[in-house]
């Protein structure tokens, strides 16, 4: 009753961060996360900010209930929804300043801190979230949406797609 869903050999799996491992276990060729434990655990971090800090204050059924329950306008739901990505983000773009600017967050090829960072961003975009004081998240955003991989799973190139 949940998605995203991913239906596998060995059974359904729900929950981004859990498809994801599950995809990374399996398919060895370009690795998601760094065998080092320590690069690793930088990634999840990231990746669990976004999951755990950012998305679930910002997720449809959340922003759904503020609207139903608090009676809120659009103008409301936007300010929630652009505080709590503002929050999470600037959390990021420190963690970035920490590191050497990188093509992608964590090197030279996409990574499980991509992955879950394009949606955000998408999200921040559709609500009108000022992004000019996260450049390093800015430039790794448009750097992934260039990848062919990215380009392939936009939602807009999806074969359900509505086409506006």
């Amino acid at each position: 009753m949940r998605v995203p869903a991913l239906e596998t050999p060995h059974g359904v799996l729900t929950q981004s961060l859990a498809i994801i491992g599950w995809l990374d276990s399996t398919y060895k060729t370009n690795p998601f996360i760094p065998d080092d434990p320590f690069k690793a655990a930088q990634e999840r971090a990231f990746a669990l900010t976004i999951a755990c800090d950012i998305h679930p204050l910002n997720n449809t059924s959340v922003l759904t209930r503020i609207r139903l329950e608090f009676d809120a306008d659009d103008d409301h739901v936007g300010e929630w929804y652009r505080h709590w990505i503002k929050l999470g983000f600037a959390a990021l773009e420190h963690q970035a300043a920490q590191r050497p600017q990188t093509p992608y967050v964590f090197g030279d090829q996409p990574s499980l801190a991509d992955i879950v960072l394009v949606p955000q961003m998408a999200n921040a975009r559709r609500f009108k979230t000022d992004l000019s004081p996260f450049p390093r998240l800015l430039a790794w955003d448009e750097t992934a949406r260039a990848h062919p991989a990215f380009i392939k799973a936009a939602p807009e190139n999806q074969k359900d797609a509505v086409k506006t």
